[in-house]
């Protein structure tokens, strides 16, 4: 449930220009947003608008759009106590980490698939999670099986 002033600041938001970095930082109008519960709240709204071919965040009628550079949704979490392991996003879901899904760019940053298709991008303490199952550059090794992290395309 969202309580009033989370809701008010998020209508105010719509009438600026909303960006999201590559680290799940939102700005607004340039300045990062310091309001932590409406950032969790944009992150928990953020979904594929097939009409305008884009990211969206939409909370009940109103639909606002926003710049992003290459994922809209990140990795804050991996665990792995679990098998397979399973990764917690920016907007608090969780589920499994398809290890085939994992790729890699030419930054080094790791993504993988979640949502039923769509990127995230692995943010630093779980990446480094990640990397002490290296077994090489573009190799994971992953519940007993050699997982090889193919080229995340690089179009920067």
């Amino acid at each position: 449930m969202v309580d009033a002033d989370t809701e008010t600041l998020y209508t105010a938001m719509l009438e600026g220009s909303i960006t999201l970095d590559r680290h799940g930082i939102w700005y607004h109008n340039g300045d990062v947003l310091k309001h932590k519960r409406l950032a969790q709240f944009l992150h928990r709204h953020v979904v594929w608008d097939k009409e305008l071919e884009t990211y969206v965040i939409r909370y009940g009628k109103g639909r606002a759009t926003f710049s992003y550079d290459r994922c809209v949704y990140f990795v804050k979490a991996l665990d792995t106590n679990t098998s397979p392991f399973s990764i917690t996003l920016l907007d608090d879901t969780s589920e499994e980490l398809n290890y085939h899904s994992l790729r890699i760019d030419s930054a080094h940053r790791i993504y993988c698939t979640v949502k039923g298709g769509h990127d995230a991008c692995f943010l630093r303490s779980p990446h480094q999670v990640l990397l002490q199952y290296a077994v090489s550059d573009h190799s994971l090794y992953l519940d007993g099986s050699n997982i090889p992290l193919s080229s995340y395309g690089d179009h920067e």
